[in-house]
């Protein structure tokens, strides 16, 4: 689950920065979707209480949860 998780911050970073670029093209979107099959990854993405099980997870990889607050990211 915290390689999902982890895997799941690299990819919105990636999508954020296509984004970027998509949008000097002149192509506007309202924010990206990441797709993830790991529904605990999901939950713990979208859930802000940190677990003792996570604790060990470094603080760059909640940034996920940013993200999704501001609208940035839908995560399906």
């Amino acid at each position: 689950m915290e390689a999902e998780y982890m895997a799941l911050t690299e990819a919105a970073k990636e999508a954020i920065w296509l984004k970027g670029l998509a949008c000097d093209l002149g192509l506007q979107q309202r924010s990206v979707t990441v797709k993830c099959d790991r529904q605990s990854a999901i939950c713990l993405a979208k859930n802000k209480v940190l677990h003792a099980r996570i604790k060990h997870i470094e603080v760059r990889y909640h940034r996920i949860r940013d993200w999704l607050n501001s609208g940035e990211v839908d995560v399906k």
